[in-house]
């Protein structure tokens, strides 16, 4: 049996702001044009994006952009193998960039339950970016650990997690659940052309750290005003409470809709989706942010 310690509360303070605090000798940036915001009722976001349930009642949910995913990874691998990266840290930088992306489209989710619950007309600001980014690299900095599944562990629900290759049995006392390596629909998203990596979850342990600093350094997250890690003066110490109190729920796989207490009843982890065509906001017809 593999047990994991529960990760306590994560600060989430306004002014407060996400940086790698390690060196690292990865040199490389992303290509991809990190443009994103709230574009004809869709929370748009360069690798994924989130069509909130307030407008889009048929079809919400999250949805990964596969063409930029798979041209961005890539490119990023290709990075890393041609200045010598460690196996560990390539394989830890792998996992914690579609946990990365899937986390941040999460606090979207968990932001439109939180507004609607208060009454707030308004389910997105510009903020917002830069909150659930913070939130998404401090978690898993927190969790020690760049594979989502840790991230069961916030609702204090889960009493067993055991990894079989590729899936993971998650034992709560709702029941057990047998989740994908990585998670749904990522296997979808092909990366031809590199030597399959075997990944030792004990083994990438220590390089998570690391992982999030690659990850920093080739999205551009420094001098990036949007997505940026930090969380703006602009929210209420109040408001970011409700906040973390919704994500940890919302954060459980196909079980967040039994435990908090939400305006859509039904999984957010049920209404994920690959999008096989977008490749930016000018596709919906709109400016993204500058």
């Amino acid at each position: 049996m593999r047990t994991i310690d529960l990760p306590g509360e994560i600060p989430l303070k306004p002014g407060m702001e996400w940086e790698p605090g390690t060196r690292t000798r990865f040199d490389g940036r992303s290509s991809v044009k990190w443009r994103g915001g709230h574009c004809k009722d869709v929370v748009y976001d360069v690798l994924a994006y989130y069509k909130p349930y307030t407008s889009n009642a048929r079809d919400w949910g999250i949805y990964y952009v596969a063409p930029n995913i798979t041209d961005d990874l890539n490119e990023l691998i290709e990075k890393m193998y041609r200045q010598g990266i460690n196996r560990n840290t390539m394989s830890a930088t792998i996992l914690a960039y579609p946990s990365l992306i899937t986390i941040h489209e999460v606090c979207h989710h968990a932001l439109e339950n939180v507004r609607r619950k208060l009454g707030i007309g308004k389910i997105y600001e510009r903020d917002d970016e830069g909150l659930c980014e913070y939130t998404a690299f401090k978690l898993i900095e927190e969790s020690g650990n760049a594979y989502l599944a840790p991230m069961f562990v916030l609702s204090n629900d889960v009493l067993e997690i055991h990894y079989h290759g590729d899936h993971v049995h998650v034992i709560t006392r709702f029941g057990d659940y047998v989740l994908p390596v990585l998670y749904p629909l990522w296997h979808h998203i092909y990366f031809p052309g590199y030597p399959i990596l075997e990944i030792n979850m004990n083994g990438i342990k220590n390089n998570v750290k690391e992982a999030l600093a690659i990850l920093y350094k080739w999205w551009g997250r420094d001098q990036d005003p949007l997505y940026r890690p930090r969380i703006s003066s602009n929210y209420s110490v109040d408001f970011l409470s409700r906040y973390w109190l919704q994500l940890r729920g919302d954060l459980v796989p196909y079980m967040d809709h039994v435990l908090t207490n939400k305006p859509v009843n039904e999984s957010l982890w049920l209404r994920m989706r690959i999008d096989e065509e977008e490749k930016s906001m000018r596709v919906l017809g709109c400016d993204p942010y500058e």
